[in-house]
């Protein structure tokens, strides 16, 4: 799509959608960057298109850097999952003073971080040893096959609301890698969990994230997703 995505451009990907698909199971996919760019009659066009597809084997796959500029009725409506630029790795032998830091925290820096720099700042974000340390509970209770709601109860609730959404924030993107890299084999922690449950928990993982974003009550929003995660673990 052009820089300004208009309402004439997604009548015309609707239109080339409405051609048959070339594989057998009909399936086709859309995809639209920097939906942010988006005018308010294109938002609107596409919305009205999401609500009522003309395939139910339609993905429709949109991106965007400005989620905050993005229709919110179209967000709503949306699995949002974000990915992180590629830079640097983090050389571990230059943070010399973490030497001693165990694997799954080392692993936890990583899922929030993507370069030295990055790791500096969480090392100095007073609340990131909570977040460290909610996922190691959470990964015990996975491994026992306890309630999973139960940790984040008693983990991320003993400090000041705004303290806690940080630690649930951090935690979940943690966890956001930890099940996607379960459901692909890839884990270097060890899991019981199979490809399914690690799916549907990383899916019910993103949905919190996306409730945060919302500035959702956050202990329903523990309450509700530990719950969801606890039976897909079961």
């Amino acid at each position: 799509f052009p820089v300004t995505i208009k309402k004439e451009d997604i009548l015309k990907m609707q239109s080339d959608l409405a051609n048959t698909a070339l594989e057998k199971a009909q399936v086709k996919y859309a995809i639209i960057h920097h939906i942010e760019h988006c005018s308010s009659e294109a938002a609107n066009s596409l919305l009205k298109f999401i609500e009522e597809p003309d395939s139910k084997h339609l993905t429709m796959i949109l991106t965007t850097t400005q989620e905050d500029a993005v229709l919110p009725t179209i967000r709503s409506r949306s699995q949002a999952i974000r990915c992180y630029p590629t830079t640097k790795p983090i050389d571990w032998e230059e943070l010399s003073e973490n030497s001693e830091m165990d694997d799954i925290s080392v692993y936890a820096y990583e899922a929030c971080a993507v370069s030295n720099s990055d790791v500096q700042k969480l090392i100095l974000k007073e609340s990131f040893g909570a977040s460290i340390n909610t996922f190691k509970a959470g990964l015990t209770m996975l491994e026992q096959n306890a309630p999973f709601v139960v940790y984040g109860q008693k983990q991320m609730f003993n400090l000041k609301d705004a303290a806690a959404r940080e630690i649930v924030n951090d935690t979940f993107l943690i966890f956001t890698r930890y099940f996607k890299e379960t459901a692909a084999g890839v884990c270097p922690i060890h899991s019981k969990m199979t490809t399914k449950q690690a799916l549907d928990a990383l899916v019910l993982t993103q949905e919190c994230q996306k409730n945060l974003f919302y500035n959702a009550n956050l202990n329903l929003c523990i309450i509700v997703t530990g719950k969801q995660i606890g039976r897909a673990h079961v």
